[in-house]
């Protein structure tokens, strides 16, 4: 998501406080925004989202915490949403919260049309709060596709490792295998049919089967060189505690 920066440019961060009592951590991108271009791609209006719903019986909703973080940065721009820490600069090189043009960059991104031979159902599936999951079902793609034997964690290992720790941390990876891109080549393979056409996958989507194996790998392997750990366990810190997680982050 980060990385250190040696950009010139620098954004202050901002520690603003939650209803719940807790601490949001924001970066003011204000100057930037300022100076940066905007993107005029239309957001959809509430009320015609509205008419559009109709009379419809079911409905549908998707939690896209944390979606802008699935979105990279170009290379050559991610010097600019550079910000300072009291351990360095850092940019990002996933999209940021507060740059002007996030929301509508985010609004084209995920899924694109396509023209695929490949096409699984979409399953509506009824939740216990009586709202409805969107889910796409895959098991014929499955019965094909390669599986990934990438070792997942055990529980009681997990446990044994955090030891006598005074200070844990937890992070929240809420929407995670979309900060996964699926390769161009596989993209096709991801397809579903929806009343409004076929749609394909920009993002690993849920439901493959290699899919837990592959965000695991990817996980542990950035945790490991971003610390420079021997052990790709969890992980036991002293204080001070939060630079160890913005290091991670």
């Amino acid at each position: 998501v980060i990385e250190p920066s040696r950009s010139a440019w620098r954004s202050p961060i901002v520690l603003v406080p939650k209803p719940d009592g807790t601490t949001r951590f924001c970066i003011d991108y204000r100057e930037l925004n300022k100076v940066a271009q905007f993107d005029a791609y239309p957001m959809p209006r509430a009320d015609v989202l509205v008419d559009h719903l109709g009379s419809a019986r079911y409905l549908s909703a998707l939690d896209l915490t944390k979606g802008y973080w699935q979105v990279p940065v170009r290379p050559a721009d991610r010097e600019k949403t550079a910000f300072a820490t009291p351990r360095g600069l850092f940019q990002f090189k996933k999209m940021p919260f507060g740059l002007h043009g996030a929301a509508a960059t985010f609004q084209r991104l995920v899924i694109e049309p396509s023209r695929s031979a490949w096409r699984s159902p979409i399953v509506l599936v009824p939740k216990p709060d009586g709202t409805t999951r969107f889910c796409i079902d895959y098991r014929e793609l499955n019965k094909v596709a390669q599986f990934d034997a990438y070792p997942m964690p055990r529980a009681d290992v997990l446990v044994d490792h955090l030891g006598s720790a005074r200070y844990l941390s937890a992070l929240d990876l809420t929407k995670g295998y979309w900060q996964v891109p699926v390769r161009p080549a596989d993209r096709e393979k991801t397809a579903f049919a929806t009343p409004r056409g076929l749609f394909q996958f920009k993002k690993m989507p849920f439901g493959l089967h290699g899919a837990a194996a592959t965000f695991q790998r990817l996980e542990q392997v950035s945790v490991v060189m971003c610390l420079d750990l021997g052990d790709p366990g969890p992980i036991n810190f002293s204080q001070p505690h939060l630079p160890h997680k913005v290091g991670v982050i």
